[in-house]
This record gives C-alpha cells, sequence and structure tokens, in this order.
C-alpha cells in the first residue's frame, strides 16, 4: 500500500517537480524533512536552521515567488516540516520559496515568476565579491545570459532550481 500524499513527475518535458496526490488543506503537512544533512548548502538541499537537509522528494520542491507551501521550523522538533500555506487541489504543483529559507543558494538561478535572481535571503554582494566568489558577484556565466542547457530525463533524476 503506497501511503505517499505526493508525486515526483515531470512538469514539462526537462523538469520534474512534486505534486499533490491528495487535497491538502491550508496547515496540512506535506513533508517532514529527514534526511542527511550538510553544513554548506547543495543544489537540492533544504536549509533547516543551520543544516542543509537533502531530502528525496523535497529535492523535487520547485521554487515559487508566491508558494502554496511553506517551510515551518517548530523549536521542540528538530526536523523542518512543509506545510500548505493554502489549499492544494489533488494534481497541482507544490512550491515553496527559496528565497525565504536558504541563506545562500548553492547554485543562483532566475526564477520563472518574475525573471529575479534567487540568491538566498541573506546573498551580499559586498561580501561575496570581497571574497572573490565570482558565482555571488553578479557573473553567472553561461546562466546569465540564459544559454544553460537544462537538465533532461537523462541529465538528471533531481527537481529543477
Amino acid at each position: 500500500m503506497n501511503n505517499m500524499k505526493v508525486k515526483i513527475k515531470y512538469k514539462d518535458e526537462s523538469t520534474k517537480g512534486l505534486f499533490a496526490e491528495e487535497d491538502f488543506v491550508k496547515g496540512n503537512l506535506i513533508l517532514i524533512l529527514k534526511g542527511n544533512y550538510f553544513s554548506e548548502p547543495t543544489r537540492t538541499s533544504i536549509q533547516v536552521r543551520d543544516k542543509h537537509i537533502e531530502h528525496y522528494e523535497g529535492g523535487f520542491l520547485n521554487h515559487h515567488c508566491d508558494p502554496n507551501a511553506e517551510l515551518w521550523e517548530i523549536d521542540d522538533i528538530k526536523e523542518g516540516l512543509i506545510v500548505a500555506k493554502c489549499d492544494i487541489a489533488i494534481g497541482e504543483e507544490i512550491t515553496f520559496d527559496y528565497q525565504l529559507t536558504e541563506s545562500v543558494m548553492a547554485c543562483p538561478f532566475k526564477c520563472d515568476c518574475h525573471g529575479n535572481w534567487i540568491k538566498g535571503k541573506d546573498y551580499d554582494e559586498d561580501t561575496a565579491e570581497q571574497e572573490g566568489k565570482d558565482i555571488y558577484s553578479g557573473n553567472f556565466g553561461e546562466y546569465d545570459t540564459g544559454t544553460a542547457a537544462p537538465i533532461t530525463k537523462d541529465d538528471s533524476e533531481r527537481g529543477s532550481w
């Protein structure tokens, strides 16, 4: 018997996302973020307090500037909780706002919502430039020009950024 309330599937030809397999009412628990954790972010980790959690389904949560889910951090619970921010219908993609949860993004990107750079809530351009981190200095190489090759079915089993 499959108890999953969510399903990983393609949202287009090259990008996977996390989708509701049942209706969620605002405030419903979607995921408990358990898994390996790291001190530095990865492309698919989700930051919970000072740790970056690699959670399989969580790795497929895509960014949206007006998301339908959010991360809750509760004092007595070490895991992060992904909770419905509003009602979510069966088949709807589940998203959250990376800009509100991640201190600094491992792989900054331009969002599909508004084309804004998503770099993390604590991103500091002056500090990044002083430390010589080109990826945070505004020079995003091929990603800045929109010429980066999309992730394809053969390239990765992970979600989009």
